[in-house]
């Protein structure tokens, strides 16, 4: 007699952090119909402590064209019954006492009652006591500001907030904030202070594309390791003073007048893109970081005559710097070297670089421009075990013999004959 084989659901019996991290990958349709599957099922969904409120991605469009219905009737009931479907699983949440792990509402901005919904359901997740908190208004065609109790919760340990403003207060209590993310948010310079003054545990710190403040002025934040700032369009003044700062990414196109970098002895990343700095400011700037590892310098195009010299350099990166002529390194610990941009004059103190990216866009090939690179490449040909040289036209040069036979005395070069290749 042959013995029937029972069906064993595993994946049910897993713990239910595992089954929640599960449907975290899901959007909040996906996750509720996992309901019907088991009791088992059907319990994780009505406690998960992960939510998501993407309205694009409920309604599958992109972002500015989200509700789209023939009907508008069929539409307005399709929004009303959503509205109300998401705000009951957040009273369940909170009518449980279940403390919400993460909560994320991406709103359209022309829903009608945008403000009080919001408004609503940021107070749901407060009183959840919510870790993990991401809010977006798009597209940003009318004025949300977040509520005043957002800026005083005691439970957020990571706030992102996007295309939003922030209200003027005279207070701001965020004790166990360790991850804050700006992105086209309006606030003034007050309450920016107040933000970095009330957020004393902050390890992680992004600003982009902001609005309003003209003053950045970071100082007593002794577990800030990352800080990033990206085009804070009416920024006037950057003072940065964090003495375990590990890494900091700087972009332009907007740079404040001053910038002060102070007390950054243990910087190990250091990226400034698209700023107009010069080569006397980047070698004063460079010798107050004993421990940089890290280099990149993108599209600073006021630099001519760059000079490095560091002990603890392990990468640097020089890509479009249009008016650097000549670089000079003393950096013995190098370990790769990435340049784009046209032929340059190098030198450097009995340098051996086990890597090398060469990368050059000049279009106009000629006998000269051989010339010049086969130059630079003989400087690199006693310090390089291999490099790659890239060419965006597709060609490394149009007479290969003169070319190869320039280059053979070098230990070990890869070519690269690729006209789509980016690096």
């Amino acid at each position: 007699m042959e013995e029937s084989i029972q069906e064993v659901d595993y994946i049910s019996e897993l713990p239910e952090p595992i089954l929640y991290h599960i449907l975290s990958f899901l959007s909040i349709k996906q996750a509720a119909r996992t309901s019907v599957l088991s009791k088992t099922w059907f319990q994780v969904w009505r406690t998960i402590p992960i939510l998501k409120f993407d309205f694009f991605e409920l309604f599958n469009r992109r972002y500015g064209a989200l509700y789209y219905y023939p009907d508008f009737e069929i539409r307005q009931t399709n929004i009303q019954e959503l509205y109300n479907f998401l705000e009951q699983i957040l009273l369940s949440r909170q009518r449980q006492m279940i403390n919400l792990i993460k909560f994320t509402l991406i709103m359209p901005s022309e829903y009608p009652e945008i403000v009080p919904t919001m408004d609503r359901w940021i107070g749901y997740a407060l009183e959840s006591k919510v870790k993990h908190l991401k809010i977006s208004v798009f597209p940003p065609t009318s004025v949300y500001c977040v509520p005043q109790a957002l800026l005083n919760a005691i439970s957020v340990q990571v706030l992102d907030l996007q295309y939003l403003h922030l209200p003027s207060i005279d207070n701001v209590t965020l004790p166990f904030l360790k991850k804050l993310s700006l992105t086209c948010v309006f606030a003034n310079d007050n309450l920016v202070s107040k933000l970095v003054a009330g957020s004393p545990l902050i390890e992680d710190m992004s600003f982009i594309t902001c609005f309003g403040f003209k003053t950045v002025k970071i100082f007593n934040l002794v577990n800030l390791v990352k800080f990033y700032v990206e085009s804070i369009v009416h920024l006037e003044q950057l003072e940065v003073e964090a003495p375990n700062l590990h890494s900091l990414i700087l972009r332009g196109s907007s740079w404040p007048s001053v910038l002060k970098l102070v007390s950054l002895k243990y910087l190990k990343s250091l990226t400034i893109h698209g700023a107009p700095i010069t080569d006397k400011w980047l070698h004063e700037q460079l010798n107050k970081f004993p421990h940089l590892e890290c280099l990149r310098l993108v599209e600073c195009h006021i630099l001519e005559s760059i000079k490095i010299s560091s002990s603890s350099l392990h990468t640097l990166c020089i890509k479009s710097c249009k008016k650097a002529a000549r670089l000079q390194i003393d950096t013995p610990n190098l370990h790769i070297f990435s340049y784009r941009g046209d032929i340059i004059s190098f030198s450097s103190n009995d340098l051996i670089l086990p890597q090398v990216y060469l990368y050059f866009k000049f279009n106009n090939m000629e006998t000269f421009w051989y010339i010049r690179l086969i130059q630079l490449l003989e400087k690199f040909n006693q310090c390089f075990r291999k490099v790659t040289l890239k060419s965006e036209t597709g060609e490394v040069c149009p007479d290969d013999n003169f070319f190869y036979s320039n280059l053979c005395s070098h230990n070990c070069l890869y070519i690269v004959h690729n006209k789509y290749l980016r690096d």
